[in-house]
Order: C-alpha cells, then structure tokens, then sequence
C-alpha cells in the first residue's frame, strides 16, 4: 500500500501525467509540468500541486498501444500519459515517505526533491525539499500519528492531512 484515503476533500480527474516525465507510486506529491499535466517533484522549482492517487507505470514492452491483459483491467494502475487522478486536502495513510529519523504526530511534512531517493516522497526537512510559489520550502502535509525509527524502516503507513 503507498496510499490509503481516508477522507478526501477534492479528487482532480481532470489532469494527465506527463508522458516522458517516467513512473511514479501512487502517494507520490505532483507539480503542475504544463498544460493539464502533472509529474511526480523532482526539482526544488516544482511547485507541489497535490498527491497522486494511482500508480503510473510504463507499458509493457512489445505489445501494442493501449493494449490491456485481462488481470490489468480495472486496477488503479495508470500508463505514462494517460489520465490520473490528483488528490488535493484531506487525509491519508502512505508509505510514500523518506524518514530516516521517524516523525512526531504535528511535524511539518515537505516534498523530497533534490536528492533522488526522496523525489515526490514526504520528507521531514525542508532542506532539498520544492519549493512554493513564494520561493521557500513549501509544507504539503502535516503528520497525524507518530512513527519510530523502525516504524519507518518497515515502512510502515503513516496518517497525514495534506495541504495541496
């Protein structure tokens, strides 16, 4: 599991992921990268937008555009290009989160960007994080429970209410 809703205060269906921006893991934190396009934080210029709701992985290769096997139909998984949806406020359980040090419930959570490991992850620093519109690192969730050390390592769920 990287994502969980719990409550959701807006699904966004309306976006694409951009085609050559690669894959990403649902509860990854997006940027708007154009026109009706979103892709997973990779820079501290992105500008956080939201958290995705599904994973989007490549197509498989040597099969045709579009083409689906039977087990692929009707999961949440997206394709590189396609439509997906982008949550914005609310809560979530993920996994989808880069804390060597654990967290404390009420610890401001920031979008991983420069280093590659945390790029689109939750991070709990706001050095190498993207920033916002006013230039600083921007807070996109804050935690809601607490998470050891260990907890982290096992990759355990984490409670969050996002703020993009």
């Amino acid at each position: 599991m990287a994502i969980n809703p719990r409550h959701v205060d807006i699904e966004d269906v309306l976006n694409r992921h951009k085609a050559d921006s690669g894959t990403a893991e649902a509860g990854a934190i997006v940027y708007l990268s154009g026109d009706k396009e979103v892709a997973k934080v990779a820079a501290s210029g992105n500008v956080p937008f939201g958290m995705l709701g599904q994973a989007v992985v490549a197509a498989p290769a040597g099969v045709p555009q579009n083409f689906e096997f039977p087990g692929q139909q009707g999961n949440s998984e997206a394709r590189l290009g396609d439509p997906v949806c982008v949550y914005h406020c609310g809560q979530f359980d993920t996994t989808n989160y880069q804390l060597a040090a654990g967290v404390a419930a009420g610890a401001k959570l920031y979008a991983g960007a420069q280093v590659t490991a945390e790029q689109g992850k939750l991070i709990a620093s706001g050095t190498g994080a993207a920033n916002g519109v006013d230039g600083l690192p921007k807070v996109v969730a804050i935690a809601q429970s607490d998470l050891s050390v260990a907890e982290a390592a096992a990759g355990k769920a984490l409670l969050v209410q996002l703020l993009v």
